[in-house]
């Protein structure tokens, strides 16, 4: 009896084993095709998005830019305006030459350190503080200026320094000099507000 029983019992099993086993059903040519359009589209959809969202974070930024270089234009005008009324800085071509000056050196600072558009969103940043905390308007004005200037002293530092990722601690100890370099690079500064620019450069960090 027994020995009847194990070889249906085997046949029962190696029946269900072959149900549970999937097999391969090769594809027809029209279906193949079918697959490898849908794999198409799908890649050049995605491919389409990403383009779409590449330009849009672009005319975004663009946008931001535009916005924030208009507001800096006016608080340009606004400090040149305020310093000239002041009276000070002005030899040496004015007021308004000091700040363009100003202006320009915090370009090449963003350029020599890899950094776009710092120095005016700093120096904004820095002026609309000075006015909510109810500084005259001359001292906003300064700085204004101090701000686009405050890094000055990395113009000493070799320009690929600031596109390692990683620096050595003799590099480390080399970018903490850049405040001593600060006070020979602003030369430019009117007396009446050398002090001022003196503390804003050596006292940043």
């Amino acid at each position: 009896m027994e020995e009847d029983f194990i070889p249906e019992f085997r046949s029962l099993i190696a029946t269900m084993l072959d149900n549970i086993t999937p097999r391969y059903t090769p594809l027809s040519q029209p279906v193949r095709w079918q697959l490898v359009k849908a794999v198409a589209i799908a890649a050049a959809v995605l491919l389409v998005l990403y383009a779409a969202f590449r330009i849009f974070v672009r005319l975004r930024i663009r946008r931001k830019d535009k916005k924030r270089q208009a507001q800096f234009d006016l608080a340009l005008e606004e400090v040149e305006s305020i310093l000239a009324d002041a009276g000070e800085g002005s030899g040496a071509g004015g007021a308004g030459d000091f700040v363009r000056q100003c202006a320009s050196m915090g370009e090449q600072i963003d350029r020599h350190t890899n950094r776009r558009g710092n120095s005016r969103l700093v120096a904004l940043l820095a002026y609309r503080i000075a006015r909510e905390t109810r500084m005259n308007a001359q001292q906003a004005a300064l700085c204004f200026c101090c701000a686009l200037v405050a890094d000055v002293g990395m113009l000493a530092l070799p320009h690929n320094l600031f596109f390692r990722e990683h620096l050595t601690r003799r590099e480390r100890r080399l970018f903490r000099t850049q405040v001593q370099h600060a006070v020979s690079l602003i030369g430019f500064v009117p007396r009446a507000y050398l002090e001022f620019f003196i503390g804003s450069c050596l006292y940043r960090r």
